[in-house]
């Protein structure tokens, strides 16, 4: 289970279609797309979060600006991206090297550089407004929160290295609550057409992708970056 199989069960393909109508794309690279940006902002935040300085900035950030409502103005999100805080909200995360990750889901999925800005904005504003609103239904803090992103983040690298998911492991810091309710969002009905999307699609190495545009100095490890994203991070939200 990842953090995309409760995404893309909350939206729907529906839903998926519709964003692929706004944005000039097919529905198999909008999937294929939105299985990209997600993860990446999981890892981001995930990766920030590890210092209480970062955790604090992404609490904030979800806390002041993400409280789950943008999910009942999707037609208006789809068409105007870039007025809804999930696409700012990106920047701030990734800093310089949004363009890249743009270029990436362009480049993997066979969308437009156009689209897959676009989709960038609408994906961060959903997955944050999920997290949002599910944030406020928990009260939860920003160690709970911190240790959620983290576990989410460990899940999907476990899952793509081959390794066996361990879905049910207990989080180090008081996440069980948000993390527990995460997943029981996906369902029991799995991906369905959604999954077969997924299938054979883009390149593939979703954290290969994911450690790349956060290692910020090209040294193939992202551990000595976390300060700086940290860093960064907390000076763009002043």
């Amino acid at each position: 289970m990842t953090i995309f199989n409760i995404y893309s069960s909350q939206l729907g393909e529906q839903q998926f279609d519709a964003i692929a109508q706004n944005i000039g794309a097919t529905t198999a690279q909008t999937v294929q797309g939105s299985n990209q940006i997600v993860p990446l902002m999981i890892s981001a935040m995930a990766r920030i979060s590890r210092s209480d300085a970062g955790a604090q900035g992404v609490y904030d950030l979800i806390t002041s600006e993400h409280d789950g409502s943008v999910l009942r103005q999707l037609p208006n999100l789809y068409a105007n991206p870039t007025q809804f805080p999930g696409d700012l909200a990106f920047s701030r995360l990734l800093g310089d090297r949004r363009d890249d990750a743009a270029q990436y889901v362009s480049d993997d999925t066979g969308m437009s550089m156009a689209s897959s800005q676009k989709l960038i904005g609408i994906s961060s504003s959903i997955l944050l407004g999920m997290m949002g609103g599910m944030m406020r239904q928990q009260k939860t803090d920003k160690a709970m929160l911190a240790s959620t992103l983290n576990d989410f983040a460990a899940m999907h690298e476990r899952q793509e290295s081959g390794e066996e998911p361990v879905a049910a492991a207990a989080p180090e810091q008081g996440g069980g609550g948000l993390f527990s309710s995460m997943l029981g969002m996906a369902g029991m009905s799995g991906l369905g057409n959604i999954g077969a999307m997924l299938q054979g699609g883009g390149k593939g190495g979703i954290m290969k992708m994911v450690t790349g545009l956060l290692d910020r100095n090209r040294d193939g490890s992202v551990i000595d970056d976390l300060m700086g994203m940290a860093g960064g991070f907390l000076a763009n939200r002043k």
